[in-house]
């Protein structure tokens, strides 16, 4: 007879956890509005905002993001709709610690390069910088991290 576990719904050990809605719809001006002036230093270092063109609308939008670095390239994690104008790579400028640096991002799909990219930003930073909450103890896998869904787009700036 196999063992059972005695709990078949058991939440898995990581999980997408991006800040409430409500929060993001006070937070994400003051964002866009602070980061390139000096009180970017009233936000965690890891915030940035991306400017770039909608690929189909050429709408100029500007997103607030994590940027993480991952084995030295700029790196940004979501599963929004609006990383979808990065497919095929764009011009885009990141705004950060009080900087404009123009550069150009690319889409990434590949689950195996999405989840070991999460590994090596989970080694820098807390769960919560990356939008994702991880059960205490656990040490999430490359796995793991892939099967959130989402993307990422790596950027890499002109003037390196």
């Amino acid at each position: 007879m196999a063992l059972q576990d005695d709990r078949p719904n058991r939440p898995s050990p990581v999980r997408l956890r991006p800040p409430p809605a409500a929060v993001l719809r006070v937070l994400n001006p003051m964002v866009r509005a602070s980061l390139g002036t000096p009180f970017w230093r009233l936000f965690p270092s890891w915030m940035a905002v991306l400017e770039f063109s909608g690929r189909r609308s050429r709408r100029q939008l500007r997103v607030p993001v994590g940027l993480h670095d991952v084995h030295g390239t700029p790196t940004v994690f979501s599963e929004r709709p609006w990383r979808l104008n990065f497919a095929g790579g764009t011009p885009v400028t990141v705004i950060s610690r009080g900087k404009r640096r123009h550069g150009h991002g690319e889409l990434i799909h590949d689950r195996d390069k999405v989840g070991s990219a999460f590994v090596a930003a989970l080694a820098q930073k807390r769960p919560s910088s990356l939008g994702i909450a991880v059960e205490k103890g656990h040490q999430p896998t490359a796995q793991e991290l892939a099967a959130l869904g989402g993307d990422m787009i790596t950027i890499s700036y002109d003037d390196t």
